[in-house]
């Protein structure tokens, strides 16, 4: 009958948004007078392999475009290193500058996290006497493993450091 030729309006492969046809919209509504660019309108999908992490949902977007950096995810004792196009974790992905130019997956890279940095809550050592066997013990709120290490001036003659347990004796 009379009114819009419909020409195979498609829904594309990822289901993300309709596209138009050239004398019809998804719904077969004229265009009256638009001119779709047929084509140019090809979303990607980008799916994020969090490696471990928490789940970060898949973005859409157009042939050549960008997306939007996604809220980092998170996984226990380690910190998040950004977004990978390789397994491997080599080739890093830039949000701002890398086009989309087809179905993607990017990889998370994560970092052990280093902990919190020891602070000395040894506040003074006791008073050796010469001839008397001596022992100290060193002490820290930081996370562990901590090494310790004599950094400024040495320990007097006799007296050792044990690195793994912070004990002075001599």
């Amino acid at each position: 009958g009379a009114g819009a030729e419909i020409v195979s309006p498609y829904v594309d492969r990822a289901n993300a948004l309709p596209h138009m046809t050239e004398r019809t919209d998804f719904f077969g509504n004229p265009l009256s007078g638009r001119t779709p660019s047929i084509g140019a309108h090809n979303p990607y999908a980008v799916t994020f392999d969090s490696n471990g992490g928490s789940e970060v949902a898949m973005k859409f977007a157009d042939m050549g475009g960008t997306i939007p950096e996604p809220t980092a995810p998170t996984k226990e004792n380690t910190v998040f290193g950004g977004w990978f196009q390789d397994a491997g974790l080599n080739d890093a992905w830039d949000f701002v500058a890398d086009p989309v130019t087809r179905d993607i997956e990017l990889y998370a890279k994560w970092v052990e996290d280093a902990g919190k940095a020891p602070t000395i809550t040894t506040n003074s050592l006791a008073d050796g006497k010469v001839g008397q066997p001596y022992s100290a013990v060193l002490t820290t709120d930081g996370d562990k493993p901590i090494k310790w290490a004599v950094v400024d001036g040495q320990l007097p003659s006799g007296l050792s450091l044990d690195e793994d347990e912070g004990v002075i004796t001599g």
